[in-house]
């Protein structure tokens, strides 16, 4: 069996296609671009965040959130492990799953006025 790794042209385009909905205050958090450095890992740097994803020897996805606002920098939102669902890729899964919960903390600072 092949280890699965991330695929670089459906990062972009997954990143490209995908967008949190506007917020009933008419709000949208930003597109999250995933950038592929290796078949092993991709990361993202969406305004306040740093997101980092390795794959492991499970074919699973370690997606790590950090917030990176001045004063925060460094400081840990989430951690999640990410596996496929059925008929999508580990790349497809990783980023929509990585970007909502972006897409979560970014709307809490928002309720807060702290949105970067």
């Amino acid at each position: 069996m092949t280890q699965p790794r991330f695929d670089s042209d459906i990062a972009h385009d997954k990143s490209t296609a995908t967008f949190a909905p506007m917020s009933d205050a008419g709000n949208r958090p930003p597109k999250v671009h995933f950038v592929v450095t290796d078949g092993n890992a991709m990361g993202a740097s969406p305004p306040g965040a740093k997101i980092v994803c390795e794959l492991d020897e499970n074919g699973r996805s370690h997606a790590r959130l950090n917030d990176m606002r001045p004063g925060h920098e460094g400081e840990h939102i989430a951690d999640v492990i990410v596996k496929p669902g059925a008929g999508y890729t580990i790349t497809e899964e990783t980023v929509a799953v990585a970007s909502a919960i972006y897409w979560s903390w970014w709307r809490a600072r928002d309720m807060h006025g702290e949105a970067p």
